[in-house]
């Protein structure tokens, strides 16, 4: 998924328009900022899926960079994250309301492995 799409599912879960440029000037900042906060959970989600793990946080540059995360992260968690984040600066009472949005769905789409299991992915042959 491009950053562009990750931040129209941002803008239209905060009601903003489509067309809307308000926060233009910060979404790669915001973007790389939740991917870092969600690498190690991300990464147990592809090792839950039979995934290698990724090696580093991925960085984005432009709206056009694809992030390499797992579809149900991109769909539901990262945009979360980013709204939570858009709104400490517009309004505290919305910010909180997202905050607790984003951090339900990281819980419910955290996994949890025995050590066992992450050993046989980080081992396998690609």
């Amino acid at each position: 998924m491009k950053v562009s799409d990750l931040y129209a599912k941002t803008k239209r879960w905060m009601f903003d328009k489509a067309s809307s440029t308000v926060y233009s000037d910060y979404i790669v900042e915001i973007t790389n900022l939740v991917l870092a906060e969600l690498f190690d959970e991300n990464n147990m989600c592809r090792m839950w899926n039979g995934k290698k793990p990724l090696e580093s946080i991925p960085v984005v540059t432009s709206l056009d960079d694809d992030v390499d995360y797992e579809e149900e992260y991109l769909l539901h968690v990262v945009p979360m994250g980013m709204d939570a984040y858009f709104m400490i600066d517009d309004d505290l009472a919305k910010h909180s309301l997202y905050l607790t949005f984003y951090n339900n769905a990281r819980v419910q789409h955290q996994k949890m492995m025995s050590y066992g299991k992450i050993e046989a992915i980080v081992n396998a042959e690609d």
